[in-house]
């Protein structure tokens, strides 16, 4: 998800090209892990079909990757700061 909302990653390139097909064919295919995961994605891209206004999915990307970077820190952390394999997977299943 992360490669996938950055600077560089699909999304983005969907976004900037306008690219209303790459854009649905990305939606379908990842709707399950955001409506569980990032649900700010799949929020805009129903925003995106009632108006046409690309700025909403590019901030809603922003906002995934943020967050994302932010679980991604977290999971470092939790890692670095485990004795073992059980504490660090204790940590996961907190940040979860």
């Amino acid at each position: 998800m992360l490669a996938d909302t950055s600077e560089y990653g699909p999304v983005k390139k969907v976004i900037d090209m306008e690219d209303r097909g790459g854009l649905g064919f990305y939606i379908s295919l990842t709707e399950m892990f955001h409506k569980a995961v990032y649900p700010e994605l799949k929020g805009a891209f129903c925003s995106f079909a009632l108006n046409g206004d690309w700025g909403i999915l590019e901030d809603a990307r922003g906002k995934v990757y943020s967050k994302c970077s932010l679980t991604i820190k977290k999971i470092f952390n939790a890692y670095r700061a485990s004795k073992n394999e059980e504490g660090f997977l204790r940590a996961i299943r907190d940040l979860v």
